[in-house]
């Protein structure tokens, strides 16, 4: 098939639907597919079997797109639906893949060029600008939400990453054809120079509690914070790591941390090249994810599983579709019951182990790439065939 993927974001960046979509183009190309990816103009060029790269013109003052719906984002949009009419018109196109807010503009190609369109639908547009409050207006979300509902009904197929997605695609669209793939490990080649204890400044009779990804509102690392100061109370061994984060948000919570005293129990490691991190979740001894809002499962988690350590998280649906007490240690999102969690893993290095080991058997059985793969191949099969 000739695909025509719509990826509104920075392409490539280390960041979680970037991530994704890199991984759905890499399957997609390795079985044959020819693809267009049109994405923005920023981000770095990589190679990935018959996919080929278009951005959309440049604007000079935009060097950066923050993560999650913003209004800088509003320019940039509009060039993706003109150079996708332009890519359109000379090019006859299969089928369009589009991702998250592209899928508008997959609608309007569909309308006028009769093309299909597959919804790669990677979060809840209505849902994820209420809750990190870019978008206040009742009746606004109100109409967002209708529209979601016109596109999930005229969508050739829709692809969600977690249940609850799922759900609220079939409330909306009940005869519908979903498929549900959820994320996977990265897996990112380890680099050569491997980042332990020692780079991170960690002893060896300390426990590492480790935090990787952005330090947006509604991830929850202010709560993380206030957690810690409740388990060094009894725990003195425990330093916190936390990896990512721009440094506006990094300074924040370090005025954050030294107005609770626990500065010296907290590690910003920063923004990490990709290939460290697989060296950092080796050195930690608990892995945590303390989000607060949203839907869909974190990338993180997957590779945090993978990595065979011990798991902390919230007992919200975002992580509950995927984590069990089985696997996880899962706890109120609240700073008292999340460092009830944290100090029962630090104490107890046998749990530690168990659930670590738990964990990876449950991403090896269900969340593998290998699993993935099948996945999307079965979804362009249906494609194919309609």
């Amino acid at each position: 098939m000739r695909i025509l993927f719509l990826a509104p974001e920075p392409f490539f960046e280390l960041r979680g639907t970037p991530i994704n979509v890199r991984h759905m183009l890499q399957v997609i190309g390795e079985q044959g597919h020819q693809v267009d990816l049109l994405t923005y103009h920023i981000g770095k060029d990589v190679r990935l079997e018959n996919v080929k790269i278009h951005r959309i013109p440049g604007i000079p003052f935009v060097r950066h797109v923050p993560i999650g719906p913003s209004f800088v984002k509003l320019p940039l949009d509009c060039l993706l639906l003109l150079k996708a009419l332009k890519m359109v018109l000379s090019c006859r196109y299969d089928c369009i893949h589009a991702v998250e807010e592209s899928v508008f503009i997959a609608f309007l190609l569909r309308r006028l060029f009769h093309v299909p369109y597959i919804y790669d639908m990677d979060s809840c547009i209505s849902d994820q600008l209420a809750y990190t409050g870019k978008l206040r207006s009742r009746y606004m979300l109100k109409l967002i939400r209708f529209l979601e509902g016109i596109v999930i009904k005229n969508s050739a197929v829709v692809l969600t990453v977690c249940s609850a997605l799922t759900e609220f695609a079939i409330r909306i669209a009940p005869g519908k054809k979903f498929f549900q793939i959820e994320d996977c490990p990265v897996g990112i080649p380890a680099a050569k120079k491997t980042v332990g204890r020692q780079e991170l400044g960690v002893g060896e009779d300390s426990i590492i509690v480790m935090y990787v990804g952005n330090f947006e509102s509604y991830q929850g690392v202010e709560m993380l914070l206030e957690s810690i100061l409740l388990v060094t109370k009894d725990e003195k061994n425990v330093k916190l790591v936390l990896v990512g984060g721009e440094q506006k948000q990094v300074q924040k919570l370090k005025l954050l941390a030294g107005g609770l005293g626990v500065l010296n129990s907290v590690l910003f490691y920063g923004k990490r090249p990709v290939e460290e991190i697989p060296s950092l979740l080796a050195a930690a001894d608990i892995l945590v994810s303390p989000r607060l809002k949203g839907t869909n499962t974190p990338l993180k988690i997957f590779d945090y599983l993978a990595s065979g350590k011990p798991v902390a998280a919230t007992r919200l649906p975002m992580h509950t579709q995927v984590l069990s007490d089985k696997v996880a240690r899962l706890a109120e999102p609240d700073a008292q019951h999340f460092s009830e969690a944290l100090a029962n893993l630090v104490r107890d290095k046998t749990l530690r182990g168990k659930l670590g080991e738990e964990g990876k058997k449950l991403v090896e059985s269900e969340y593998s790439v290998s699993i993935f793969r099948d996945k999307v191949k079965k979804v362009y099969e249906f494609v194919s065939q309609g």
